[in-house]
């Protein structure tokens, strides 16, 4: 019993050093969220900690710009691009840039790397003993699995379905039998042919909830059956951001 109590004295005493050294340290990677439609919803600790930082890692550094021109914040760090396509060839740089730099990174909107790049970036930093942190926020996923009226204590994100209707088909087979909540990104241009496969695969009296535009003036939550959400897509435009959140195998 004693070893044990001084184990978990030790356990305690590393946790409180790890903190310790996190809020006393300028130098670590932030993950920080960013508005997704609504610009009141940026919070205070966002804005402190962008006028603080050293470099900032856009997504798309001109969405970014304009999120500062929104917020009428000038800030005093570099931006630099960070995207899939030159997160592999700029980790190297980042991590050395930590070691004397407070580095942000952010996405166009929304939590980084849900469905956005960061992952790779997160890993390296956590390998080479980077400290790593978060300031959290807005995320369209969350937002739109609360908003759906569909069982919120189990769920799954699933992110964006194949574009090729067969390779879309075949990835909803898997999930057929999926008994959580299941969460979608899809475009306005594919949206009607992906609840058309949903309602095939899912079949027609599937719930499910269409949410687009979430947080804007015309933000709009569709609750219905599947059959009723192909019907919907293929009457209106639907336009916008758009999540999908459908039920889980009953």
């Amino acid at each position: 019993m004693i070893i044990l109590r001084v184990s978990y004295f030790r356990l305690e005493s590393s946790l409180l050093e790890k903190t310790k050294e996190m809020w006393y340290n300028k130098y670590m990677l932030t993950l920080a969220a960013t508005p997704i439609g609504n610009y009141a919803d940026t919070s205070a600790r966002l804005i402190k900690k962008l006028q603080e930082a050293d470099m900032i890692l856009a997504e798309d550094t001109r969405v970014f710009i304009d999120l500062l021109k929104r917020l009428n914040l000038r800030i005093n760090a570099r931006i630099t691009s960070f995207h899939d396509h030159n997160e592999s060839s700029k980790l190297s740089k980042i991590l050395d840039a930590i070691e004397k730099e407070d580095v942000v990174l952010v996405s166009d909107a929304g939590l980084p790397l849900i469905n956005d790049p960061g992952y790779k970036l997160v890993q390296a930093a956590i390998d080479n003993d980077v400290l790593v942190t978060c300031i959290p926020g807005p995320s369209a996923p969350l937002t739109a699995l609360v908003l759906s009226g569909l069982p919120v204590h189990k769920f799954t994100f699933e992110g964006f379905l194949p574009p090729k209707t067969s390779s879309r088909i075949t990835a909803l087979q898997k999930l057929a039998q999926e008994k959580r909540t299941m969460i979608f990104l899809e475009s306005k241009h594919r949206i009607t042919r992906c609840l058309e496969d949903m309602n095939e695969v899912f079949g027609p009296k599937r719930r499910g909830a269409i949410c687009r535009e979430l947080t804007k003036q015309h933000e709009e939550i569709v609750r219905a059956s599947l059959a009723e959400l192909v019907e919907t897509s293929r009457r209106q435009q639907l336009k916008g951001e758009i999540c999908l959140v459908i039920d889980g195998s009953r």
